[in-house]
């Protein structure tokens, strides 16, 4: 499962590299996010979840009295979400998940990119901070 995670990590990786994103892993392993990326002056922040399924949990795992538990996360963890079920992977904003709890591919189809498609390279996607959310220092 973890090789698989990090395979959506890298194809995400791979399509900020060919739009030209500068992008910074977090030091941080219990960031609630993945990514960091530099756009003009604005920093964002991208969480990848990756799968074969119909949907995707939007959940982190962390500890709690030594025990693992399970946590959703809430506005403000990051700006927006690369969900990756090859050969697509989609963009979605925060504001525009219609929840914060699971990931349904089929409830965002607008926001679906083909990555067996050269013009996903070429045809960079803006990525802009919302107002009101964290600030990255």
């Amino acid at each position: 499962a973890t090789a698989f995670g990090m395979a959506g990590e890298e194809i995400v990786r791979y399509l900020l590299h060919m739009w030209n994103y500068s992008m910074f892993v977090p030091l941080n392993p219990s960031s609630p996010f993945d990514l960091v990326i530099k756009n003009d002056d604005e920093w964002i922040t991208i969480q990848v979840k990756h799968t074969r399924s119909v949907s995707v949990p939007l959940t982190r795992e962390g500890k709690s009295n030594g025990a693992r538990i399970k946590r959703e996360y809430k506005k403000g963890d990051f700006d927006y979400l690369f969900a990756c079920k090859f050969p697509y992977i989609y963009i979605v904003p925060w504001k525009d998940l219609k929840s914060h709890s699971c990931f349904s591919f089929s409830k965002y189809e607008k926001y679906r990119h083909d990555l067996t498609d050269s013009l996903t390279y070429t045809n960079k996607v803006i990525l802009t901070k919302e107002e009101n959310e964290r600030t990255i220092n």
